[in-house]
């Protein structure tokens, strides 16, 4: 009986251990990137940079399978063809990785393809 007492108890303690960790880290990961905002990115590398700044998808289709369909990957796509060749986006399983910015305010992102 005091030994299952005793065991129970252990396991609410490790259950509020794990959540007071998952908070823990949680917080400072929102610290983190607070700083990161605070600093304008001075004191990150490059390459963590722009996992911040940008987003990426897998094109499931080929390019071509898309047709005149809009969306953020497949203008990725297309200008990834224009600059690079046709050959280089042909096949299915293409992931465009594109940055997120809020620049040119006036133009969305499908007004810009023929810039």
């Amino acid at each position: 009986m005091i030994i299952k007492r005793v065991h129970i108890c252990l396991a609410q303690i490790s259950f509020k251990i794990s959540m007071l960790m998952t908070r823990y880290n949680f917080f400072i990961s929102l610290f983190y990137q607070i700083f990161v905002i605070q600093n304008q990115g001075k004191d990150v590398a490059d390459s963590e940079l722009l996992d911040y700044i940008s987003e990426s998808s897998t094109m499931s289709k080929s390019l071509a399978d898309y047709g005149e369909q809009k969306s953020c990957a497949v203008t990725t796509a297309r200008r990834l063809a224009d600059f690079l060749g046709d050959t280089m986006v042909k096949d299915k399983g293409l992931r465009c990785q594109y940055i997120v910015a809020s620049e040119p305010k006036v133009l969305s992102m499908f007004d810009t393809e023929n810039l």
